[in-house]
């Protein structure tokens, strides 16, 4: 199984969000006065879109008479402002970051300020995002992921045959089954794209699971380092600080036992808080107390990294691949729920 994007495909070289944003000025250029008909094809795929973002505020949806009066583009710093009757509508496009300072809050003072009439009620916000990411943004009226992009490009893929929409189509189609391909490629050829598609999939099942321990939140994203960074998944808060506290792992020399999965290997991390000076050759028996316990629970498959001291360290890791993720998470949850049961272990 095989998907390239075409070495002629725009969006494979013009992959930034103005970029992005260019494409959604472009297709919503095809509502206003002077676009709408120029292609009635993608006037009634912009209006699908429209429509989605205006029923987010309860309006009833368009007219054939209807118009976007303006578009702007970084205005203000927001990334695409539409101009519709009334109503203002603050896109903003995000390809490999998210939300961050308060930004749509920013925007809508922004705009009160410059347009003092306008209501808070006649701001619509909309946060555009392709790539996967663990929770939906908060704070906004409406959210396209690229799920809801692809459910409705795809209804025009065979009447619209303008190349810059079926260029995007197609990339949109190429990032989805990047996404898809922890699916069919054996873990050592994953790409972060994968992880995404995987850790996307993982976290439906870890927070719906049957053991006590898998109805936790997790969170998964890009992790930075000099080696040059994975993309992983956190499982924190199994313990709470009383269960911690009962098997001696005070907060002098602890502060959290979590999971993290990263590349093929799911692992328990240990961390501590340096607000509550811990001692080192505490945290570090207690490491290597709890290596030990989960070593002999595991069969000895639970294997260890050099012990070096830090904030976040590693407790011990069992690996996993494409084929057996569910049995090894399986393995390490119960194990982990079994060490609350045992009492003080360190």
């Amino acid at each position: 199984m095989s998907f390239n994007l075409c070495v002629t495909n725009l969006f494979r070289y013009a992959t930034s969000e103005l970029s992005q944003d260019a494409f959604i000025c472009w297709l919503l250029s095809h509502l206003t006065e002077d676009g709408w008909d120029s292609d009635p094809q993608i006037r009634e795929c912009a209006m699908v879109f429209m429509n989605r973002i205006l029923r987010s505020k309860n309006q009833q949806g368009y007219c054939d008479d209807w118009r976007i009066q303006k578009i702007e583009k970084q205005y203000d710093n927001i990334d695409v402002l539409v101009y519709f009757n009334d109503f203002r509508i603050i896109l903003e496009d995000k390809v490999a970051t998210n939300v961050h300072d308060n930004q749509i809050e920013r925007y809508k003072e922004a705009l009160l300020k410059s347009e003092p009439w306008l209501s808070r009620d006649n701001i619509i916000t909309v946060y555009y995002k392709i790539f996967d990411q663990p929770r939906p943004e908060k704070g906004v009226d409406c959210e396209f992921t690229r799920e809801d992009l692809l459910s409705i490009f795809r209804r025009y893929q065979e009447t619209i045959e303008n190349p810059i929409f079926r260029n995007y189509l197609e990339y949109l189609e190429w990032i989805e089954y990047r996404a898809n391909s922890y699916q069919f490629l054996k873990i050592e050829d994953w790409t972060p794209d994968s992880y995404r598609g995987f850790f996307k999939h993982l976290q439906k099942d870890l927070e719906s699971g049957p053991n006590p321990l898998w109805g936790k939140d997790c969170s998964w994203g890009y992790v930075s380092n000099p080696s040059g960074g994975f993309m992983a998944l956190w499982l924190s808060d199994l313990f709470t600080s009383d269960e911690l506290d009962a098997m001696g792992l005070t907060e002098d020399i602890c502060d959290n036992l979590y999971l993290q999965i990263e590349n093929d290997i799911i692992a328990v991390k240990y961390s501590v808080d340096p607000k509550n000076n811990p001692a080192p050759s505490k945290s570090t028996q207690a490491r290597l107390t709890l290596y030990e316990y989960l070593r002999d629970q595991l069969d000895g498959e639970f294997e260890k990294k050099t012990f070096r001291y830090g904030t976040f360290m590693t407790v011990g890791y069992i690996r996993y691949n494409e084929s057996n993720y569910h049995q090894q998470l399986a393995k390490i949850l119960n194990a982990l729920q079994a060490l609350k049961c045992v009492g003080k272990i360190i």
